[in-house]
């Protein structure tokens, strides 16, 4: 069983009677953790690509830009295809997941990573940072896809976290 809030506290608070059960809280991930993760996937995917290509220059030895792409990219999608989501979604532990659900396909991961994307950086990137003020964290693509990036969390590990919660 899985239930999506802005915050725990109320379904743990009510689901604290079946403990026995698994269950599972998904909490919009908060807009820093998205921005490391988006800021992770640009530096490894783009500015040290980059960074290659100009030294090369520099160094009199220039390094070809198509090959560095297509590495950059390949690592991209392999990711993707393994993980369901981008390594900095990866390493910061959020989540990739389709709205109401805890699970998400990969051809919803390619929708959202590949046409939705896109399409939401396209207008000065306004689609993109339009998570900050919507209330489930969903940025245009996250809406066009029918995505939502989230934290999840087991109900008794989230109980251990709060404050005053005694362990039995």
């Amino acid at each position: 069983r899985c239930f999506f809030t802005d915050t725990a506290t109320p379904v743990i608070s009510a689901l604290s009677l079946h403990a026995a059960l698994p269950i599972f809280v998904a909490i919009p991930a908060s807009i820093k953790r998205r921005a490391v993760g988006l800021g992770i996937d640009l530096v490894v995917f783009v500015l040290i690509p980059t960074g290659m290509w100009v030294q090369g220059f520099s160094v009199g030895e220039p390094v070809p830009l198509l090959p560095l792409v297509l590495v950059a990219v390949t690592l991209y999608v392999m990711t993707l295809i393994a993980a369901k989501r981008s390594p900095g979604k990866l390493l910061t532990g959020v989540e990739l997941i389709e709205y109401g659900s805890l699970k998400i396909s990969r051809k919803r991961v390619f929708v959202r990573e590949f046409l939705a994307r896109p399409l939401a950086a396209f207008w000065a990137g306004v689609g993109l940072i339009w998570a900050a003020w919507d209330p489930k964290r969903q940025g245009w693509h996250d809406l066009l896809a029918g995505t939502q990036v989230v934290e999840v969390f087991l109900v008794e590990q989230r109980l251990q976290d709060q404050p005053g919660h005694a362990q039995s």
